[in-house]
Formats: structure tokens, sequence, C-alpha cells
């Protein structure tokens, strides 16, 4: 999926950055370390430059650029329900091992 023009592009989250998600919700297929404690945010965000200004070359863009993050809930407590709980086990054993 894509969509860009003149004054709005869409960034969806598995073309934006390396985006941690699981395929499919299977906590054995990770991409990207499956969670944010397994991902490098130094190479996302080099990722996440080169996106932009591959989608926006236009220095002086004044539209809008519009983050599409459907896996992702901005709810804590949202992104452990149903299949989404295939992040929980993984994230709070990160969180464990740090404590």
């Amino acid at each position: 999926l894509s969509f860009y023009g003149e004054k709005v592009v869409i960034f969806y989250e598995f073309v934006f950055g390396t985006y941690p998600y699981y395929k499919g919700y299977n906590e054995n297929q990770p991409i990207n370390g499956g969670t944010p404690q397994n991902s490098s945010l130094k190479e996302h965000l080099e990722v996440v430059e080169k996106n932009i200004t591959d989608r926006i070359p236009d220095e002086n863009f004044n539209g809008l650029a519009v983050v599409d993050l459907e896996e992702w809930r901005p709810l804590f407590d949202e992104n452990f329900y149903g299949l989404k709980r295939v992040r929980g086990e993984p994230y709070c054993s990160e969180i464990k091992k740090e404590e």
C-alpha cells in the first residue's frame, strides 16, 4: 500500500523504518525483533530518515505526513488483548530481565 502526493503522504508501519512486530501475531515469527526492546532505535531512525527523504524529496513540503500504526495502540494496555497478546509475554520478560 502507498499513498503520497503533493499535500498528503501516508507512511504505513510495515514500510516505515524497522517497525518491530510479530508476523501473523505468531510469537515464533518476530520481525525486526518483535518488540521495541529487541530492536535497534538507531537503525530504525536511519531507515525512517531514508523513508521520509525518499517519499518527500521537496525540503519545502508543507502538506501532511501521516504515520499509520495499526499494530500498536497508544494505550499500553490495549496492546495485549486478543491476537495482540503475543506482544505481552516477550515484552514483560524483557522488563523482568532488567530488574
